[in-house]
């Protein structure tokens, strides 16, 4: 499911066996008559600051028992070095995005607190260093 249309007639161009493609607000999904297994968030939670929302209109989509997954990354400019007054750009860029209700830079540490707004229980947390963007291992 996606809101984008183009994207979804891409997907769709590929002729994928059994896949089943629905455009659909993803904050408040409509009652597709389905029940999933899992939901695979990848490196799209920040697009909904409002999370919690969110999962919970995901959630009446799982079945009894359903798991759901998300991987996010945390402050998405923080690298260094950069200069204050890069620092300063993006930090602005960052808060205007989240007041907007359009990003949110800094969902990864967030996602433990969404899910239990919504109602999951978090059974496992893993945080990853980013040695490729911290430059601090090898790329």
């Amino acid at each position: 499911m996606d809101g984008n249309q183009e994207l979804l007639e891409a997907v769709r161009a590929r002729g994928l066996p059994g896949l089943e493609l629905h455009r659909a607000d993803l904050t408040a999904l409509p009652d597709f008559d389905v029940s999933a297994d899992g939901v695979w968030c990848s490196f799209t939670a920040a697009y909904f600051p409002d999370l919690a929302r969110a999962l919970t209109s995901w959630a009446r989509a799982l079945r009894p028992g359903g798991w759901i997954a998300l991987t996010e990354i945390d402050d998405l400019f923080g690298h260094a070095p950069l200069a204050a007054s890069t620092v300063d750009l993006l930090s602005g860029y960052g808060r205007e995005a989240l007041a907007a209700g359009r990003y949110d830079f800094h969902m990864g540490s967030k996602l433990r607190s969404h899910l239990e707004r919504a109602g999951f229980t978090v059974i496992s947390e893993l945080v990853l260093a980013d040695r490729e963007l911290a430059a601090d291992g090898s790329v």
